[in-house]
């Protein structure tokens, strides 16, 4: 009986440790698309957001030149797992989805130490 207790509480701690995992990507996923709204993309510094690791500065310029594309009625996706452009190392990745388009991908890899994400990379093609 003790057995099955331990197996039961080691998963409700998984669950919990991967929905908390999925918040905080849907959490990186809107502050990209805010920053990007505002205009002011990533102007306070690539560490700014608890939750990014680092944020490089290619990301940075390929969001500012997708900025026309993204209204006020653009959404994120959270997807688990790397998506087919990735090579499996991925955790996560994001879409910004702006009139029913995706515009781009953005593939994270969770570091459970730091409660944080690496970003990996991103696409716009074949999304």
């Amino acid at each position: 009986m003790k057995l099955i207790t331990v197996i039961l509480l080691a998963l409700l701690m998984s669950c919990s440790n991967d929905q908390e995992q999925d918040l905080l990507a849907e959490k990186v996923g809107y502050y990209l698309l805010e920053e990007t709204l505002s205009e002011s993309v990533f102007s306070k510094g690539a560490l700014e957001h608890p939750n990014i690791i680092r944020l490089g500065a290619a990301l940075g310029e390929q969001l500012k030149s997708l900025r026309s594309n993204f209204s006020a009625n653009c959404k994120t996706e959270v997807v688990l797992g790397d998506n087919k452009a990735g090579d499996g190392t991925a955790s996560h990745h994001i879409f910004i989805i702006c009139e029913q388009v995706k515009n781009i991908g953005i593939r994270l890899k969770y570091d459970r130490e730091k409660r944080a994400f690496h970003i990996l990379g991103y696409w716009t093609r074949g999304l």
